[in-house]
Formats: C-alpha cells, sequence, structure tokens
C-alpha cells in the first residue's frame, strides 16, 4: 500500500508486475508498505528511477512541481485492473499502419499490452486493413463501446481521422478518456475554416487529451487561439509533424503524457483526491 502525506493512495492502473499512483508534487512524506523491486517518478519531461532507500527524502518528490506518477513495482503480484485502450489509425491505411506500432513500441510494456488495434477482433494486421469510410468505424466503435462490460475502462486513442471518430463516439457515451494523435481539425486542402471537423469538441464530457506538432498543416501552432476546446482538454503541442516524425524525444514525451492524462485527468475516481502544498 502507498500512503503520501498519511493518507493511502490507490493505484489508477495496475499490472500483475507495477503499480501506477497519480502525485501532485512536491510530496514531503511518502511510505510504501510491502515489498518493493523498483520505483520510477515519470512527469512531461523525463522519467526518473528513485532509490529504494531514503525514499521519503528523494529529491525529485520534495523539489518537483506539478503532475506525476509513482510506478512501483511490487515484490509481489498485483491484481491487474481491467482497462483497455482502443486504437483507430489514419484513413490512409495501409501506408500510415506503422504509426501504431510506433506507439506500443513508446508506451511501456504494462500499457502497450492494453492497446487493441481496430480490426483486431478480424484478425486482420493493422498494415493489411483496407480504409473504411467514416460512418462505417464510427458504427463499429459505437457498438464496441455499447458492447463493454464496463465502457469506464475504456479509453479511446485515434491518430488523425481516428482521433476525430474516438471524439465523435465519446460525444454519445461516456468512456474513461480519449487520446488524439494529431487531431484533423482542418484538411489543408479545403478551405480555411471547417466548423464540422471539430464543433462537437467543447460538448465533450469524457476527459480529452490532445497532442499536436506544431509542424501539423491539420492544426498545429493555431490551435489554441483558434479552435475551442472542452473545459477537461489538455492540449499540448510537440515539435513535430502531423506524422509525428522525427527524433525518438518525441515518443518518450507521447508516452509519458499518455500516463499522466490516465493518472490525473482520466482518474477512474478511486483515488482520493491530492492538494498541491
Amino acid at each position: 500500500m502507498l500512503a503520501v502525506e498519511g493518507k493511502a493512495l490507490r493505484p489508477f492502473l495496475a499490472s500483475p508486475d507495477h503499480l501506477l499512483f497519480a502525485l501532485r508534487l512536491p510530496v514531503r512524506r511518502l511510505e510504501w508498505r510491502g515489498g518493493v523491486l523498483g520505483l520510477e517518478l515519470i512527469q512531461a519531461g523525463a522519467a526518473t528511477p528513485l532509490p529504494l532507500e531514503g525514499l521519503p527524502g528523494a529529491s525529485p518528490l520534495r523539489h518537483g512541481h506539478g503532475r506525476a506518477v509513482l510506478v512501483v513495482r511490487p515484490a509481489a503480484p498485483a491484481m491487474p485492473t481491467a482497462e483497455r485502450l482502443i486504437f483507430l489509425s489514419g484513413d490512409s491505411r495501409p501506408k500510415d499502419a506503422d504509426f501504431h506500432h510506433r506507439l506500443r513500441a513508446a508506451l511501456p510494456p504494462y500499457l502497450a499490452d492494453r492497446v487493441e488495434s481496430e480490426g483486431a477482433e478480424t484478425g486482420i494486421p493493422p498494415e493489411q486493413a483496407l480504409p473504411r469510410s467514416l460512418e462505417e468505424r464510427l458504427d463499429w466503435l459505437t457498438r464496441l463501446v455499447e458492447a463493454a462490460p464496463d465502457p469506464g475502462r475504456l479509453v479511446l486513442m485515434g491518430r488523425s481521422s481516428g482521433a476525430r471518430i474516438a471524439s465523435l463516439v465519446a460525444e454519445r457515451r461516456l468512456v474513461r478518456g480519449v487520446v488524439c494523435l494529431g487531431y484533423p481539425f482542418r484538411h489543408p486542402l479545403g478551405p480555411p475554416d471547417q466548423p464540422d471537423r471539430y464543433r462537437h469538441l467543447p460538448r465533450l464530457r469524457t476527459p480529452l487529451l490532445l497532442m499536436q506538432g506544431l509542424r501539423d498543416p491539420y492544426g498545429g501552432a493555431q490551435v489554441p487561439e483558434r479552435y475551442g476546446l472542452p473545459d477537461k482538454a489538455r492540449l499540448v503541442l510537440l515539435d513535430t509533424d502531423h506524422g509525428f516524425r522525427g527524433e525518438p524525444p518525441v515518443w518518450g514525451r507521447v508516452a509519458r503524457e499518455i500516463l499522466l492524462f490516465l493518472g490525473h485527468e482520466a482518474g477512474d475516481g478511486q483515488q482520493p483526491a491530492q492538494q498541491a502544498l
């Protein structure tokens, strides 16, 4: 069990080998009751191993600020939680199928193992799947959400048109969260303003994470000023393009932002609120 400032905290994500806790730094007093094999503190800028000895006084805990995730490797196997992450690619499949593989490679195994690709139930690999219409994909994802035993454990993830579809379904059906990578606010070859693509976003009640490239012609540096976003939206601007091509640090930031989003904005409500000190 983890106690922060004397209060018990429950994990927002668990696998047999990892427990993840949402923290808000600084933390002056942190206690772990039970055997532990490793500790890691994740913030937007970096993931930092923590010492097993002298943990309460660890500098990143006491002197850090803002949102963080503590990853604990317990000595005894933990009971896993049932989150599912559904990923939808852009509509240029199979050309952009590699995006799904790059995303899974960036995520830690305890999260990557939960990512299901669109069409996985058919047995067709993403790189062989042919594009379908927006309406067909909307219908498929809606049926998947409605059939889920606990939609509150579903996280919808999408790249480009897949992000648009995930957000449209989340407008109709509450899920745990939506992660959009390169949201298509406009088509570069279309008119300057295309409100059909984004006017539903302010109505979303589901927590929303938007990660956009500053050089994305579908919506980049101008997104904060030009497009209305819901109160629960978190926007992260990255030094990349619509395909998230670039140096490995871009993908490391993507992975860390997803974990922070799941722990904080899309937390499951089981852990008590923790105020910044």
